[in-house]
């Protein structure tokens, strides 16, 4: 589990080994409530680039790379979600080159971009699951 601390830390540590700069990461999904104070801690991280980020990562760190099918109730399946997962003392931190049909708008909290309210907000209502209405309603985002 990841606090906003180990989160700030782990972005930082990742861009320094990686050589990606910080503002081409955004921290979204549970991560991004850690980071705006409205969950404790988030599972794993989910940090989305873009696709020319994601393709040196993937050419960097070629056995991180773990693509995973859409699940069928997912809004792109069918699909493959283009994903480097690489394992942290607080759980997996996970890269995803990105792939919404629709823009997030983001900010920064103390250098670590991340998705805002209104943009966790409209990504969890379009996933629908379970799980990301019950942060959402414990967030008091609906």
């Amino acid at each position: 589990m990841f606090n906003k601390e180990q989160i700030e830390n782990s972005v930082k540590t990742f861009s320094e080994k990686s050589g990606v700069p910080m503002g081409k990461m955004n921290v979204w999904g549970s991560g991004a409530l850690v980071m705006l104070g409205l969950k404790e801690t988030a599972r794993d991280l989910d940090i989305e680039v873009d696709k020319e980020t994601f393709k040196y990562l993937k050419e960097k760190f070629p056995e991180a790379y773990k693509p995973k099918e859409y699940g069928e109730k997912h809004p792109l399946a069918p699909g493959v979600l283009q994903l480097l997962v690489f394992q942290e003392p607080h759980g997996d931190f996970e890269i995803m080159e990105e792939s919404l049909p629709f823009s997030i708008s983001t900010q920064k909290t103390n250098g670590v971009k991340h998705s805002t309210k209104e943009a966790v907000t409209k990504f969890k209502l379009w996933m629908g699951r379970e799980k990301d209405i019950q942060q959402l309603k414990e967030a008091g985002l609906i």
